[in-house]
């Protein structure tokens, strides 16, 4: 099932939300988001207060989002036809679990911290494009703006989750 293109077709959001994969979708979206969202806004905290390391460490974030994008972008069209996109869905999840295991060791290493959160800005980077390659790719063109919105709300309630709930 990871290796085969699924074909177009032209799916409505209520049809979607009844499949599984549109809510495996979610939820990875929602926590990797939530995640990337705490360890970015969170930096000064995470860093142990060193406020140097800090706006050096939200720069190298946004910096390695961009760049996750894009490579994943540049990955999936170079590679469209040998295997389907959550490949590199299942792929990102590992990098980003083995971000967050690198997390409980910063305190001992700055090396674990950069290393963490280069991981989880290029896995936050990269999870936006995926997104959107398989809500086109799984459900077609014509319900994509509804499909996607709702994919992005996973992404929204990962950061109130994340972020404001468990961080504060």
């Amino acid at each position: 099932m990871l290796l085969q293109k699924k074909g177009s077709s032209n799916v409505s959001l209520s049809s979607a939300k009844n499949k599984q994969e549109f809510w495996f979708v979610f939820l990875i979206f929602g926590i990797t988001i939530g995640i990337s969202r705490m360890i970015d806004e969170n930096a000064s905290l995470i860093a142990l207060s060193n406020s140097d390391s800090t706006q050096k460490s939200k720069r190298f974030f946004q910096v390695t989002e961009v760049i996750g994008a894009f490579t994943t972008g540049v990955f999936i069209s170079m590679f469209r036809y040998n295997f389907s996109p959550y490949v590199l869905l299942v792929l990102n999840s590992f990098l980003f679990v083995c971000a967050q295991v690198l997390m409980f060791f910063i305190s001992m290493s700055g090396l674990a911290h950069f290393v963490a959160t280069s991981l989880s800005a290029y896995v936050a980077g990269a999870i936006f494009v995926l997104v959107g390659v398989i809500a086109h790719e799984d459900y077609g063109t014509n319900n994509l703006h509804k499909i996607l919105g709702f994919q992005m709300t996973g992404a929204a309630i990962g950061i109130f989750v994340f972020d404001f709930l468990i961080f504060d």
